[in-house]
Parts: structure tokens; sequence; C-alpha cells
């Protein structure tokens, strides 16, 4: 069923270029529709909305290993996030933050070899987003592998999986405590991952906890 699910996205997601104009043209577009209200949904940012053309280009970091997507990704995420972050700053006392990065179980990264996630941090901290953040890489690890969320059978399956998959290493512990922390993911459906996340970040003694995705 997987292998016939693969072939069918194959054949329906076959474009291997994607252009920034077109995110940015998508993301202005998102804004135009929720004019006042900004990307601000709850408790955490989204950039774009999960439409066909962010789906494909979703699919094409994930399954085809397409780094320039990630990179464009990344890009999009400078010339967005850094203006919430000063509006943070300023309103909410959110400084000095701490930029983490959800974390791939290592049965993910020896099958992908590398964290799509950390290549789009990676992108926007190259167009100058060290300016704004601290970025630690390696402070959250994934302890339990768990099945892809994509893949639960049902909500409450959906909401339980992540329970106990994530940890804060050792040596980060000092680090943490009463830092403010923006938690980045690429997608976000149920909130179930990035709440566990916080849960034990919160633990770890985070202040203020900021979730920032790609897409919802």
């Amino acid at each position: 069923m997987k292998k016939l699910l693969h072939v069918l996205l194959s054949f329906l997601f076959t474009r291997d270029v994607f252009s920034y104009q077109k995110l940015l043209q998508v993301h202005e577009d998102e804004l135009f529709k929720i004019t006042g209200t900004h990307l601000i949904k709850k408790d955490f940012l989204y950039l774009l909305p999960y439409n066909k053309y962010v789906r494909e280009v979703i699919w094409s970091l994930k399954f085809k290993n397409n780094r320039h997507a990630a990179r464009l990704f990344g890009r999009l995420l400078y010339e967005t996030l850094p203006e919430y972050l000063i509006r943070w700053e300023q309103f909410e006392g959110f400084t000095d933050p701490l930029l983490l990065t959800v974390p791939s179980s290592k049965k993910s990264l020896r099958l992908r070899g590398y964290n799509p996630t950390d290549v789009m941090l990676k992108s926007f901290l190259a167009h100058g987003g060290s300016n704004f953040v601290t970025y630690k890489p390696n402070a959250l690890s994934k302890v339990k592998h768990t099945i892809k969320q994509s893949h639960t059978r049902s909500k409450k399956e959906r909401l339980t999986n992540p329970k106990g998959a994530f940890a804060i290493a050792d040596a980060h512990l000092p680090t943490l405590k009463g830092r403010n922390v923006v938690l980045f993911d690429d997608v976000l459906t149920t909130g179930a991952t990035t709440n566990e996340i916080k849960r034990a970040l919160k633990k770890a003694g985070a202040s203020q906890i900021k979730v920032v995705v790609i897409t919802h």
C-alpha cells in the first residue's frame, strides 16, 4: 500500500524546481485573506496554508530529498519571522530567544540522511536570522521512534503517539533554564508533537515558548 502511494505521489508531484516567488505569493495571498489577524493561530505562527502547491513542495522535501525546497522555506522564514520576533520582544518581553527544531528519530535520519527542518533553519540563519535568535540544533532529541503522524489511524492515536518521545540533552539543561524558545517545525496538524515538546521544555525550565511552522 505504501509503495502504491509513493508511486501515485511521484506521478502527481513531478516538479523538482520550485519558485521562491511562488511561495512568497502564496504567503502574501494568505495574509491578504486574513487581513488584520496575521498568521498567528492560538499559540503558533504559520507561514503558508496547506494548499496543493505547498503540499507538493513539502512532499518533494520529505520524499525526494529536495534540499532546494528546504532552502526556499528558510528564505521565506527569514523574510517573515524577524518581524514577529521584534513584536514579541516589544509587547511580550520575548527577548534573547533560543531557536530549536523538532528532531528526527535516528531511524528517520538513517533513511533520509538529514533533518529537513535543520536545512531550512541553516538557510534562515545564512540569510541573516542569526541576528535575531541563537540556534541550538542538538538541544532536543527524539528518544523513542514513533510512527509518522500521517500514518496514525485516529485522532486519539495521533494525540498519544508522541508521548514520551522527546527529551532535552543534559548538556543543554542549564542553557534552557529561564530562556525564551522558538520551536520550529515544518507542518502542524493537531499540534500533538509540538505540545509534547513544549511539555518537556517547560519541565526543563524554559520561559515563554513560541511555535513557528511552515504550513498549517
